[in-house]
């Protein structure tokens, strides 16, 4: 999951947010590069925040399930940035 959120920093009025789900398949293949362009309006005086999850599913004969253990659920802030 790649989300990115932005408000102004005076008042925290949204300037918008985009929240994508992306599938990266486990195998020995190698994944292309991706770019990914959010519409998220980036005016002076307003601060972006990209931050991502990763939600790892298991798959024993055809059902597949969710991983809920904490050691596999990882989330962070890619990245911030203030308009000047």
């Amino acid at each position: 999951i790649l989300s990115v959120a932005g408000c102004m920093l005076q008042g925290g009025t949204p300037t918008g947010h985009k929240t994508i789900h992306i599938t990266i398949p486990y195998n020995k293949l190698i994944q292309r590069s991706l770019v990914i362009k959010f519409p998220i309006h980036t005016p002076a005086g307003s601060l972006t925040v990209t931050a991502a999850r990763l939600i790892y599913h298991s798959k024993k004969n055809t059902l597949v399930t969710k991983i809920n253990d904490a050691v596999f659920i990882a989330t962070g802030v890619l990245n911030a940035r203030y308009a000047f």
